[in-house]
């Protein structure tokens, strides 16, 4: 992930991380279900 500067914007960086970890898990669930 590019940075621009060092502001702190914590929460839209933890939006981001979120959003990436919902996408892994329905990842993961997608291939436990074997789609």
């Amino acid at each position: 992930m590019a940075r621009r500067g060092k502001r702190p914007e914590a929460p839209n960086e933890i939006v981001i991380i979120g959003a990436g970890l919902a996408g892994s898990e329905a990842a993961w669930q997608a291939s436990q279900m074997g789609i």
